[in-house]
């Protein structure tokens, strides 16, 4: 199975909650990632890209569906934030799972 990751940005404590899950998941699933947004802090991408993990930082609408169209599962990183609603419209529902960060 693959999986692909849609996050807003890998800084802080949700990068770090990404590198761990991909680190701990079954070696028998691939893994993917897009960034909506440039990096100010790129330690978290550079660990997960460490793992061999597919990482691209954009915000294209046609990266995303061509990136959503290779997964068998999205996993969309949510917190309230403009960039997730901006690609929601690419989001198939049938395969697409949010994981909800709150922090503070």
């Amino acid at each position: 199975m693959h999986i692909h990751h849609v996050v807003p940005h890998t800084g802080g404590g949700v990068g770090a909650a990404i590198q761990n899950l991909i680190r701990t998941w079954p070696k028998r699933d691939s893994h993917s990632l897009t960034q909506l947004v440039s990096p100010i802090d790129d330690r978290c991408l550079a660990g997960i890209r460490k793992m061999n993990i597919r990482t691209t930082v954009s915000d294209d609408l046609g990266h995303l569906r061509d990136a959503i169209k290779s997964a068998d599962d999205i996993l969309c990183h949510w917190w309230d934030t403009l960039q997730v609603e901006h690609v929601s419209s690419v989001l198939p529902p049938a395969k697409t799972y949010f994981w909800i960060h709150i922090s503070g």
